[in-house]
């Protein structure tokens, strides 16, 4: 029978501390390169918005670092209680590690969300123009969903499938985590579900207020996390886990997610004008103006030029 402590080592021994065992990758090849392709695809959306909207680097502070201290702290906490001296696991720190870990997977999802609405783009262009220029509710509804609705469950489906681990061990502290887990997980989609069918409508009723939505979605997240947080937690005292010689290691994780996660906060900077509405309308005056300022100077050139060189 597997042990807390045997199952806790192999949690801290991941093959490629990707998210710094965000999902509990736990060293499976599969789930591994499904997260190694999804950050090549941000990395590549990312550099190209980059080119494309030059001013759009003025927006990519406050994201990353939101992002990057939500790992980090998640990480410090683990530090913390790898390397304490306590006979038993501390309950705060394991509850506040499970709340950074489903908080960082609510901001790293919006990845999914920009590269799910850049594939979707070419499609939602041609229903709005086949209908010349009018909005068609249904197409707006579907898409909507379709990039909006689908990423808790592409995200979190890896949680789940990481989860399994636990459901598969023999002892029942295991398996009562793994319900635990995978709950936690069906309460935060069904939340993201409501309130993305909420932002739809509002969209489709031109009453846009995402940034209340938004906070919504947050308390939700963290209010539907503490119960299961705490369950690992007091499941956790039952067999304390011998993770003392793992705080290196966990340390280490820091500095190998720093790289990756400065390059997806770059893209939820990035996208973040777009998201709450103000930023989006500011890039485009920048740009209307670039495009403006442009056509003055090609205006002037020509009505500075001499006839003989406007001859040649």
């Amino acid at each position: 029978m597997a042990t807390i402590s045997d199952r806790t080592n192999d949690y801290f021994s991941s093959d490629f501390p990707i998210l710094g065992g965000v999902g509990n990758t736990g060293g499976d090849d599969a789930l591994t390169m499904m997260f190694v392709a999804f950050y090549a695809c941000c990395i590549g959306i990312g550099l190209w918005r980059l080119i494309k909207y030059p001013t759009a680097r003025t927006w990519i502070l406050f994201r990353p670092a939101l992002v990057i201290a939500l790992r980090i702290a998640g990480n410090v906490v683990r530090y913390m209680e790898a390397t304490s001296n306590s006979a038993a696991p501390n309950k705060g720190r394991v509850v506040a590690e499970q709340i950074l870990i489903v908080l960082g997977y609510f901001f790293i999802s919006d990845a999914v969300l920009v590269l799910l609405e850049t594939m979707l783009a070419p499609c939602s262009s041609f229903v709005h123009n086949r209908r010349a220029g009018s909005q068609n509710t249904i197409a707006t509804w579907v898409l909507g969903f379709c990039h909006i609705a689908l990423i808790p469950a592409v995200v979190l489906g890896c949680y789940a499938v990481g989860t399994l681990k636990w459901l598969r061990e023999d002892s029942p502290e295991f398996a009562t985590i793994g319900r635990c887990r995978l709950a936690g997980a069906a309460i935060f989609l069904a939340m993201a579900c409501i309130y993305d069918l909420a932002a739809i409508y509002a969209k489709v009723q031109k009453r846009v207020a995402k940034w209340r939505s938004t906070i919504f979605l947050f308390a939700i997240t963290v209010l539907t996390t503490i119960p299961p947080a705490y369950m690992v937690a007091m499941y956790r005292q039952a067999d304390p886990p011998s993770i003392g010689s793992a705080g290196p290691k966990t340390a280490f994780y820091c500095l190998t997610e720093l790289p990756i996660l400065l390059v997806t906060g770059l893209l939820l900077g990035i996208h973040l004008p777009k998201e709450f509405g103000f930023g989006a309308a500011e890039l485009d005056r920048e740009q209307q103006a670039l495009n403006s300022g442009k056509e003055w100077s090609s205006s002037v050139d020509q009505s500075t030029r001499s006839p003989a060189e406007s001859r040649v």
